[in-house]
């Protein structure tokens, strides 16, 4: 990946493509305050391959959390999977 971690980056993929990640947020885990991608760019990561049911599971759980818009792809998963939170 180039670019630095403040600042997000570009990471090459198979095929010669890029996937450009966006700078990191903030978040809390276990009480702390940790950098993390945020939930669009978490979106951005599922897509272009069939779902399975762990995307879904993850998909359904971020959306519930921080609203984050379904892909078509995944639209009702949250409550069609029992994940909705």
């Amino acid at each position: 990946m180039t670019g630095s971690g403040r600042d997000g980056g570009r990471q090459l993929l198979q095929g010669g493509g890029k996937f450009c990640h966006q700078a990191p947020v903030v978040g809390p885990i276990g009480g702390r305050t940790v950098p993390c991608v945020d939930a669009d760019t978490q979106v951005r990561c599922l897509l272009g391959y069939p779902p399975r049911d762990k995307d879904r599971h993850d998909l359904a759980r971020l959306h519930a959390r921080t609203g984050a818009a379904l892909p078509a792809e995944y639209a009702g998963c949250a409550e069609c999977a029992g994940y909705a939170e």
